[in-house]
C-alpha cells in the first residue's frame, strides 16, 4: 500500500473512531463476521473508480451504520431526511 492509500485509511480510521467510537480492526471484524471483505471492496472501488469514489463509499458505510445505531435505539426506521442530516451531523460528505 502507497503512502497515499495509507492516508486515506488512516482518514477513515479516524473518522470511525470519531464517528462511532470504533477501530479499522473492529469495522473489518464486523463485516468479516458477515463474510464481506471491506478491504478487498475498498481496494476495487480505488483501482476502478479512484479515491472520490472511496471516500464517498467509506463515508455512506460510517453513516449506514451510525444510522442502524441510532434505529436500534429508536425502535424505528430513520427517514431519508434524518439519514442526510446524521451524515451532516456527522461531517461526512456523502
Amino acid at each position: 500500500m502507497n503512502i497515499f492509500t495509507q492516508k486515506i485509511f488512516k482518514e477513515f480510521e479516524v473518522d470511525l473512531y470519531r464517528c462511532l467510537n470504533i477501530s479499522f480492526d473492529d469495522y473489518l471484524r464486523m463485516f468479516e463476521d458477515h463474510g464481506n471483505d471491506k478491504m478487498s471492496e475498498f481496494q476495487k472501488i480505488l483501482e476502478k473508480e479512484g479515491v472520490s469514489s472511496l471516500r464517498s463509499n467509506m463515508h455512506r458505510s460510517i453513516n449506514a451504520l451510525s444510522c442502524i445505531y441510532q434505529e436500534r435505539e429508536l425502535g424505528r426506521a430513520l427517514s431519508e431526511e434524518e439519514i442526510f442530516e446524521n451524515a451532516k451531523k456527522l461531517g461526512l460528505d456523502i
